[in-house]
């Protein structure tokens, strides 16, 4: 009797995951979502768009396998994964979810590839092998265990930089062009800078100060209520990516001087600028809902 119950109910469920969010996976005998995960903090009109199509996130608005998720320069993003992972996408940003296979929120494969912009990711619970989590960050491959991961993807001057850094946990990121594979501990940032064509332009490891990091992990603002600060875009005449035109040679050589003088001064942290006024602006219009 209870056998027949019970296959009554798995038939009834698997009759009505059919037109829902939910599918009855046999071999795992566990019921697994068809969405990626949720939006619980939003602001302005952060975009899924699939082709041609486009609809705009709000707070519980469902993220799905096929979309990818963008943002204009006044919205950002916050969507809690069905795995539990974090991942906020910043204001002038663009990720695509390329791969998202789930069993259990400890058995699951993913890749974020971001295609410009910055993001934050952060993965509460580990992965079973090095290899099942990742984010792309343009011709940078990171794989991640659980750990908070700050990513920035961006064009300047004619090349196109990526910018990893680690805020907690381990992660080992391999850079395609120049053929270099590199383990993070938590403070490291790595950056490379290549032109249009492929061609190896720079490439470092560096920390990032006690102070910076603190910054970072913004552990004062509430997560539910506030969004956490991103990482700020390298000057590529602070790391020697510049361009080595005679007319800039000396102001070049000016800056580094300056900042060998400064070994002290805050690489991670915007002194202000359009960015900072976008986060605070973002986080102050919240804030004001949240008490409407």
């Amino acid at each position: 009797m209870k056998k027949a119950i019970f296959l009554f109910f798995i038939f009834s469920f698997a009759s009505y995951t059919q037109e829902s969010d939910f599918t009855y996976d046999e071999k795992s005998k566990s019921i697994i979502p068809k969405y990626l995960g949720k939006v619980f903090l939003a602001k302005g009109e952060p975009r899924a768009i699939v082709d041609t199509n486009s609809r705009i996130l709000e707070k519980e608005s469902k993220v799905y396998k096929t979309e990818t998720i963008k943002t204009d320069k006044s919205s950002i993003a916050k969507i809690e994964m069905v795995d539990q992972t974090i991942v906020t996408v910043a204001p002038s940003s663009e990720i695509v979810f390329s791969r998202f296979d789930y069993k259990t929120k400890n058995d699951r494969k993913s890749i974020i590839r971001m295609a410009t912009g910055k993001m934050r990711a952060y993965y509460k619970i580990k992965a079973k092998e090095e290899n099942d989590l990742k984010i792309n960050v343009r011709h940078l491959a990171m794989g991640i265990r659980g750990t908070k991961v700050l990513a920035n993807a961006y064009e300047k001057d004619g090349k196109q930089v990526a910018q990893v850094a680690l805020l907690s946990g381990n992660a080992i990121v391999y850079d395609k062009v120049f053929d270099k594979e590199y383990s993070l501990k938590v403070g490291d940032e790595y950056i490379s800078v290549i032109d249009h064509s492929g061609k190896k332009i720079k490439n470092l490891k560096r920390r990032i100060n006690q102070s910076n990091i603190d910054y970072l992990l913004a552990l004062d603002k509430n997560p539910e209520k506030y969004f956490r600060p991103f990482l700020q875009r390298v000057s590529l005449t602070e790391i020697g990516a510049e361009e080595k035109h005679p007319s800039k040679k000396r102001e070049s050589q000016k800056t580094q001087k300056s900042n060998q003088s400064n070994n002290n001064s805050d690489t991670t942290k915007p002194a202000g600028g359009n960015w900072r006024k976008t986060l605070d602006h973002l986080n102050s219009k919240l804030k004001e809902s949240n008490q409407e």
